[in-house]
């Protein structure tokens, strides 16, 4: 967390005691210096990961002075950067009360082979979707739009699509007037008439130091195959308490996925500088929570000047729409790979904003940020808003109301109290309002109850293990091999219908309609209302030109929940109105 000088301070404004001014937005050209990456080989790899995309292997060692163009969000309280022609990277986030990028600002762009396609750039909030990240449009130009809304509020929407699996993303980033927030709202779409592979991840990277306290309310930590890695957290097997950066300070680089409550924010705090940043999300819409952070040895740090010139190490602290980065050996764990339904939408928001002078975090929401500290005989309350609020906050046992008082504040108006301990017996509850914020120290308020390693010997002994590994790799997009594990299947049961219809599937991605229509029938002959088995026997009838056989698939195939949606999609596509509008007479 940079501080940013008495001039830059002097440009932001000091804070206002209560917003009463609109937010702004605006574009323009700024200057910084580039370290640039090379044009690509135009002719794209087939057998690539990244295919259709070509890669950029060559990157400059040398900065020039380059214009980019930047979109500016202000209100009273906060200052967001975005960069639409790098991937629409939120490139960094101010809190104007001190002059601190709550979002790690980073000052040069400076391009390194790290991404799927190669080129990739350090700090702000990337946004990720598709396959794996870092995402193929990480570092090339998207689709924008700017707007002033209604609410006083100012919008950027910033929109792609990923060329791999066909899917189109739409971010609206949003200012309000009278927040200490900015909200990214997302829009994910599967226009294409089957599954393809569900990836989604946004990358938040924040300042590191030896005061930086990681806030994630978990009970473990898997890595990206699933393992546990951590089974009791905060500490690891030797003792260390791995949610402070300092403690980091051994073997490689970490890459930790934080599981097990049920909880909707993590926070980073600077304890030395009062100041902390967080996310919140609800849990149904975001259950991933992850911490990376290069290793301290050279082959760690040796990024920070490949990275950065003067801005210093970050960290990543991660949100994503499943619990952890899965690979393709997650699949014999419970962590699987999972799939974007055909014609299926999806869409979530996410709250980004400080936290100042609470000394730490131990609940946070679009109300604020709390946080309670046993200390010299008292329980000390700790709370910063990030909205104007006037209610009443309690304490209880669970039981009894042990304390209650009203809470009057303004954007960024700290409030604290204290109460001597001897009144606070044990755990307690805190709750602000009726529904703004609920904390509880009680395990059985978050704590959740799930297994997190699954039978050793299922992907062995089992058809159905086979068909787990073959569905892990379609999801992975490695649908070469899926498709001869599927057939294993079918080698030790020619009438299992699931892997059938999964190869139904494959054959008709691959344009082979008659070879995916033979195995629908197979399937059909097993269970004639079998929704996946309808459904792309539809789609293959469809492509054949087979439209009444189609039409009927396809109604069958509604009768099916996970296959209504899409079904109907397709069946509208063949359907003519049932009423037409008749044409108006001649003169």
């Amino acid at each position: 967390m940079k501080i940013y000088n008495s001039a830059i301070l002097l440009c932001l404004g000091f804070l206002p005691v209560f917003s009463q001014h609109p937010a702004t937005i605006k574009e323009s050209y700024k200057t910084f210096k580039t370290y640039p990456f090379s044009d690509p080989d135009p002719i794209a790899n087939p057998g690539s990961s990244y295919y259709p995309y070509f890669r950029f292997d060559g990157f400059a060692k040398e900065g020039v002075n380059k214009q980019w163009n930047v979109i500016e969000m202000e209100n009273d309280y906060l200052k967001v950067y975005i960069f639409p022609e790098i991937g629409g990277k939120i490139w960094g986030a101010i809190d104007k009360s001190n002059g601190n990028d709550f979002i790690y600002f980073n000052d040069v762009v400076k391009f390194r082979d790290i991404a799927m396609r190669g080129a990739w750039t350090s700090g702000g909030i990337e946004l990720n979707f598709g396959i794996i990240g870092h995402a193929p449009t990480c570092s090339t130009p998207v689709d924008y739009l700017t707007r002033t809304n209604s609410d006083g509020s100012v919008s950027c929407f910033l929109s792609a699509t990923d060329r791999i699996t066909g899917t189109l993303w739409s971010v609206e980033v949003n200012l309000p007037k009278d927040k200490a927030y900015f909200t990214t709202g997302t829009t994910w779409y599967n226009p294409s008439p089957i599954q393809t592979p569900y990836y989604h991840w946004m990358n938040a990277a924040y300042d590191t130091g030896n005061d930086l306290e990681f806030i994630f309310p978990a009970q473990y930590a898997i890595g990206h195959g699933g393992e546990v890695e951590i089974d009791k957290l905060p500490f690891d097997k030797e003792g260390r308490n791995i949610l402070w950066y300092k403690n980091n300070a051994y073997g490689g680089d970490k890459s930790y996925h934080m599981v097990g409550n049920y909880n909707d924010f993590y926070a980073a705090y600077w304890h030395n500088r009062k100041a902390g940043s967080v996310h919140y999300s609800p849990f149904d819409e975001k259950l991933g929570m992850k911490m990376f952070l290069w290793g301290f040895a050279r082959s760690g740090a040796i990024w920070e000047d490949l990275l950065t010139d003067s801005n210093g190490q970050y960290v990543e602290l991660q949100s994503g729409r499943m619990m952890s980065q899965a690979v393709l050996s997650s699949g014999e764990t419970p962590y699987d790979l999972t799939a974007f339904p055909p014609h299926c939408t999806d869409s979530w928001k996410e709250y980004w904003f400080p936290a100042s002078l609470t000394r730490g975090v131990v609940k946070a929401n679009p109300t604020g940020s709390l946080n309670l500290i046993r200390e010299d005989g008292y329980l000390k309350i700790y709370f910063c808003p990030v909205q104007k609020i006037s209610d009443i906050l309690e304490i209880s046992d669970g039981h009894r109301l042990l304390y209650s008082t009203s809470i009057d504040k303004n954007v960024l108006e700290l409030f604290t109290d204290s109460i001597p301990l001897s009144k606070i017996p044990g755990k307690v509850k805190v709750k602000i309002g009726d529904r703004l914020l609920f904390y509880s120290e009680f395990d059985e308020d978050f704590k959740l109850n799930r297994p997190n390693s699954s039978p050793g010997d299922l992907y062995k002994s089992s058809i159905y293990g086979k068909y787990l590994d073959a569905e892990q790799k379609m999801n992975y997009g490695l649908y070469n091999q899926a498709f001869s594990t599927f057939m294993q299947c079918l080698d030790e049961d020619p009438y299992y219908l699931p892997a059938l219809n999964k190869l139904a599937m494959l054959h008709y991605r691959s344009g082979k309609y008659l070879d995916a229509l033979n195995c629908c029938l197979k399937s059909l002959s097993i269970n004639t209302y079998d929704g996946e088995a309808n459904y792309v026997f539809g789609l293959a009838n469809a492509k054949l030109g087979n439209n009444t056989d189609a039409k009927a698939a396809f109604s069958l195939a509604t009768y099916s929940e996970n296959q209504r949606s899409a079904a109907y999609a397709e069946l509208s596509k063949l359907s003519p109105p049932l009423f037409m509008a008749a044409a108006p007479a001649s003169p």
